[in-house]
């Protein structure tokens, strides 16, 4: 009896050192496929960020500077999208729900804390 148990224990050893080095394998694995995963999703952030959905004015300008665009083009293009902008500007503006929100304009800040009031004499 006791050597079958003796034997078993080393059977056990065995399996163990055949296994740890897979064990290690697979563990390495998964911390290289986490980082790719990371590494790419970054990546994927950056570029996504940087695709742009129409022109703005420095496109048209180098499109003028290249001679693809006229610089009468330039200008008609240049005032519809200045002309669109404020459009824009001025329909947030009459939007009650912007007003609400205090979303007016990007460059103009509502405070969201009442001022103090100065302490009340006797």
């Amino acid at each position: 009896m006791i050597l079958l148990l003796s034997q078993s224990g080393q059977a056990a050893d065995q399996l163990f050192v055949q296994i740890l080095p897979w064990i290690g394998i697979l563990a390495i694995l998964i911390i290289l496929g986490g980082g790719i995963a990371v590494w790419l999703r970054k990546r994927m952030a950056v570029n996504a960020d940087d695709s742009t959905a129409g022109f703005i004015l420095a496109d048209l300008r180098e499109m003028r500077d290249r001679g693809e665009i006229s610089p009468e083009e330039f200008e008609n293009a240049k005032a519809r999208m200045i002309k669109h902008m404020s459009a824009t500007e001025t329909s947030r503006a009459d939007d009650p729900a912007a007003r609400a929100s205090g979303s007016t304009s990007p460059d103009r800040i509502t405070p969201s804390i009442p001022p103090r009031r100065a302490p009340e004499r006797d």
